[in-house]
């Protein structure tokens, strides 16, 4: 397609000629943005994107393709750094959101989405928004029903979790006085799967500022049994003796039998990882482990290893048990622990052989022995 047909199928959106000439042309730019080679041709054409750009403004069906167009186009980086870098958009996009009678607002959380998933589109956002924007999309999240006309804006919080890659975004939730971190929490127990994965995202990025855990553990946030809750399954808690159950934080004492585990692994990981990421200072450590997390880790070690000998999920879980059971290091903050090169050495070869003993182990080329090899064992 040369610039003359480029032309020619730019002078059919025009607003004199026939609706269904201009639907076959939106048509067909939609199907464009269905594969990578039509996303890279659109890029290399300004007038292309231009004109994607400017029917956002336009109703009915050719908006809806052009906001579809900008969804498929989005999840390619070199387009998300043309938009970002060449065009004053991230505006509109935002006022799309927040305005409650917007139709198409969940499918421009997914563009924002799209927009900031790595941390330097990230910050080029949050550049633009700044912290009012931020402030004004966590408001409108926090409001379940805020959009009229049935978008959800569950795709919101997966925005405000790309958001904590920066810096700055990490401290609008770290604001002591506005609390922002204890109103996400809750969202870790909601019913839909995709804000409880972003909750998860969103609090692992801010754990990992150790400066700040302290407050996070202590009684301002309080972070640790939210974090423990989903990783909890209420049989295992109703069969724990009496003094395992005192030593539990108290929203985790006698939970109903019925309550179940998250189910998402990514989740659960998600939030091991987090514990885990709390555990950088000593003070922190010795908190965590009064707390009993071991006990809920050996549980979920258990259900994590009735679905699967050896995932992910094991590996993490094995990593943060190690670092709870064991003695700490003769320093206040592991992060700063210097790991001698030889040592490094052999660390990352054993990692690579752990990962090969994975894979073998999933194509069934292990003998039994091999197969426990590794795999703590929890009484």
């Amino acid at each position: 397609m040369g610039e003359e047909m480029i032309d020619d199928l730019c002078a059919m959106f025009k607003k004199d000629v026939r609706a269904d000439v201009r639907l076959t042309a939106s048509n067909q730019v939609l199907a464009l943005t269905g594969s990578a080679e039509g996303r890279l041709f659109i890029r290399q054409h300004r007038k292309l994107v231009e004109l994607i750009l400017s029917n956002i403004a336009e109703s009915g069906r050719i908006q809806l393709d052009a906001v579809l167009e900008l969804v498929n186009l989005t999840t390619d980086e070199p387009f998300c750094e043309i938009l970002l870098n060449q065009y004053e958009v991230v505006d509109t996009f935002v006022k799309q959101i927040t305005n409650a009678k917007s139709i198409h607002a969940d499918k421009f959380c997914s563009i924002l989405s799209n927009l900031t998933r790595n941390s330097r589109h990230a910050t080029l956002v949050f550049e633009k928004i700044g912290k009012e924007g931020l402030n004004l999309l966590f408001g409108i999240y926090l409001k379940i029903s805020y959009n009229s006309v049935g978008n959800t804006l569950d795709y919101l919080g997966q925005v405000l979790a790309n958001l904590t890659q920066v810096p700055n975004g990490r401290l609008f939730f770290l604001d002591k006085e506005k609390l922002n971190i204890q109103k996400l929490l809750p969202f870790l127990t909601h019913e839909n799967i995709v804000r409880r994965g972003a909750a998860a995202i969103l609090l692992k990025n801010i754990c990992f500022v150790s400066d700040d855990n302290n407050w996070l553990l202590g009684p301002s946030v309080d972070i640790l049994p939210a974090l423990l809750l989903p990783l909890a399954g209420g049989p295992e808690i109703a069969n724990l003796d009496m003094d395992d159950m005192d030593k539990l934080p108290d929203d985790l004492q006698f939970l109903e039998e019925t309550k179940e585990r998250e189910v998402d692994p990514d989740i659960r990981k998600m939030l091991v990882e987090a514990i885990h990421l709390l555990c950088n200072k000593k003070e922190d450590r010795q908190y965590i482990r009064e707390k009993n997390t071991y006990v809920i880790l050996r549980e979920l070690h258990k259900f994590e290893m009735s679905l699967e000998a050896e995932s992910e999920n094991n590996r993490a879980i094995q990593q943060l048990i190690d670092l709870l059971i064991g003695d700490d290091p003769d320093v206040s903050e592991l992060s700063k622990v210097e790991v001698p090169e030889e040592l490094k050495a052999k660390l990352e070869q054993t990692d690579k052989e752990e990962l090969e003993r994975i894979e073998k182990y999933k194509r069934g080329e292990l003998e039994e022995d091999d197969e426990t090899a590794g795999i703590v064992m929890m009484k």
